[in-house]
């Protein structure tokens, strides 16, 4: 965990002392020095307690660390003995960029969803961290992608506490722009069915214009670019055609639906829209003739998300309908998101294209399986428990 003239072993074998303390850094460190064979498969990392005394640093952080390591399927591990290492059984993963808004929600819990003139008693209110770029990026990072968030934050205490979740995530956020004005809000209204509405106020989002330059810069060809329906029609449409251009894969979301986006779609690779989104963008009521309808405006992949119905799948050499998993849903708010960043990740480690979609089904079943929309997510170890043979 060290480099230049200071790279070496401490004397029981540990990596060599560093300051950086962030779990997110210790594992980067470690995974270098598995990947450069200091540490060759069959070895085992020092244990928990161990390192982080030799380091400094909590215990919790080098838990978190090697949590991180499993994810990535370099190590399997004991506490005690310290985690063996594999030798890198997973695929290292390509980067991702997310480009999009970050919010705060405000969920108020609801018998009914209230009809237009009437006023509903909430049974519940809560906060959580929101928006569909920011849900969409904490997702993939918590599903081992290695993430860089593009979005505008107000100058305010709200945009101070999304600033430090992004962080703790092991996001990076340097290109996370601080904006004059209020950080976005979403209202979420939730039924006791967990169906919802969400009204948004995007005032950063809206004034927000990522430069594709600096896009570029931070990705290399092959990466995936991730977009969703927050930003501009004019910044979207520009973001879509110059990444594509420099041979980035895209993926556009376009929730909520404020333009129409079928003539950006000649630049997208992966399309993803919910039921609604399908019929808003296409007025056919009809999934299935509606993914027609968006592959021929130029969408090379099209998945149409049904709930628990599965997911409806168009590309030039089929259309098919993936099963959903069984769940009792409470809350689908982030479900959408939730799959998005699970089915980017498990892109860019390289797996198939049915295998990244079942892992992104049995993410969002995870997800509407609870309440909130970050706090919905799976964790890194739940991760690990629904797909061990991943790690």
């Amino acid at each position: 965990m060290a480099s230049g003239k200071d790279a070496g072993r401490a004397a029981n074998g540990a990596p060599a002392q560093v300051k950086r303390s962030t779990y997110v850094e210790v594992s980067s460190s470690i995974e270098h020095e598995i990947r450069s064979g200091v540490y060759p498969p069959g070895s085992r990392l020092p244990p928990q307690r161990q390192l982080a005394t030799e380091l400094g640093i909590n215990v919790s952080t080098v838990s978190r660390a090697y949590k991180e390591l499993q994810l990535r399927g370099l190590v399997i591990g004991s506490k005690r003995r310290g985690s063996l290492v594999t030798g890198g059984a997973m695929p290292s993963v390509e980067p991702a960029q997310a480009a999009g808004n970050a919010a705060i929600d405000l969920t108020l819990r609801v018998a009914q969803l209230p009809l237009a003139g009437e006023t509903a008693l909430a049974v519940e209110t809560m906060q959580d961290f929101g928006g569909k770029g920011a849900n969409q990026a904490v997702m993939a990072r918590r599903a081992g992608a290695q993430v860089q968030l593009f979005a505008a934050l107000g100058r305010d205490n709200e945009g101070e506490r999304i600033l430090a979740r992004l962080n703790d995530e092991g996001i990076d956020t340097r290109h996370v722009v601080r904006l004059s004005c209020a950080t976005d809000l979403s209202v979420v209204t939730v039924d006791q069915r967990g169906e919802n509405t969400i009204v948004t106020r995007n005032e950063a989002a809206s004034r927000y214009e990522p430069s594709s330059d600096e896009i570029l810069d931070a990705s290399r060809s092959g990466d995936w670019v991730v977009l969703q329906g927050n930003l501009g029609e004019a910044v979207t449409a520009t973001l879509l055609r110059l990444t594509h251009a420099g041979q980035r894969r895209t993926l556009l979301n376009p929730g909520p639906v404020c333009f129409d986006c079928r003539p950006m779609l000649n630049d997208v690779d992966i399309l993803v829209v919910n039921r609604v989104e399908a019929a808003a963008l296409t007025r056919c009521e009809d999934p299935l003739e509606a993914a027609h309808a968006l592959r021929e405006s130029g969408a090379r992949e099209v998945l149409v998300t049904l709930g628990a119905e599965g997911v409806l799948r168009a590309n030039a050499e089929h259309t098919e309908l993936l099963p959903a998993p069984l769940v009792h849903a409470i809350d689908t708010v982030g479900a959408g998101d939730a799959f998005c960043g699970m089915f980017v990740a498990a892109l860019a480690r390289g797996v198939s294209m049915r295998t990244a979609l079942n892992q992104a089904q049995m993410t969002a079943a995870f997800t509407v399986a609870r309440r909130g929309a970050q706090a919905a997510f799976p964790s890194r170890a739940d991760l690990l428990a629904l797909f061990p043979s991943s790690t």
